[in-house]
């Protein structure tokens, strides 16, 4: 008897947990292919701005595809470096890389909109139905209301329109 049960339901969630994992390696696959390796990360050199200087020290032009001017990290206020990584991740230095609290939090986050989403449509789609039942019955009356206006207007002869004096 379990076996009946228990044995293709088995089959089915292992299944199911195979398919996904075949799915996650190819998403991983497909969207890290075209990253950089390590080394060439190691050894960036961003783009920097081209200056043309006069032979008396004026700048007299800069050449670029992106305005970029190098700054070493040494020389950017501790300031502005917090409150990059505040904006973005508030635990950056005391991480390797992957925050396992942030990702916790956020997933908790993620379960409990969807939660309090579905349970707050559930309502507002009863109240829409009722809305538009009585929505619709009054529609209805507001039309007889407008023939009646209509069909007293239609049976009025037509206003004609002057012509004015001085038409060209």
């Amino acid at each position: 008897m379990f076996r009946r049960i228990f044995l293709p339901l088995g089959l089915a969630v292992g299944g199911l947990v195979l398919a996904a994992l075949v799915g996650a390696v190819v998403y991983v696959y497909s969207t890290t292919r075209d990253l950089p390796s390590v080394e060439a990360l190691k050894n960036y050199q961003p783009p920097v701005t081209t200056r043309v200087y006069a032979g008396n020290g004026t700048l007299l032009g800069e050449y670029a595809r992106e305005r970029r001017i190098f700054v070493p990290i040494a020389f950017v206020p501790k300031l502005v470096v917090n409150a990059f990584t505040s904006a973005e991740d508030k635990n950056f230095f005391r991480h390797p890389g992957i925050d396992p609290s942030g990702i916790l939090r956020a997933a908790l986050k993620d379960v409990v909109n969807v939660s309090s989403t579905s349970v707050s449509k559930a309502p507002r789609r009863l109240r829409s139905r009722s809305r538009r039942t009585s929505c619709s019955m009054a529609r209805s009356g507001s039309r007889a209301r407008s023939r009646k206006q209509f069909s007293r207007y239609a049976s009025m002869p037509p206003i004609r329109s002057r012509k004015s004096s001085n038409s060209i």
